[in-house]
């Protein structure tokens, strides 16, 4: 791509969409993290993870 303005030129790639891949989706990535931080209280957490037979 290249700019009418100013004629700086940038490297655009074809997204390939996948969720993982932080150039298709990292900034929506990104977006959900906060939100999903922001909905958390203020006190410690722990993960816990039961197997049962």
């Amino acid at each position: 791509m290249r700019c009418d303005h100013c004629q700086a030129r940038s490297i655009c790639y074809y997204g390939c969409r996948d969720r993982h891949c932080p150039q298709c989706q990292g900034h929506a990535t990104e977006q959900w993290s906060a939100r999903q931080r922001s909905l958390l209280l203020q006190v410690p957490y722990f993960h816990l993870v039961f197997t049962l037979p």
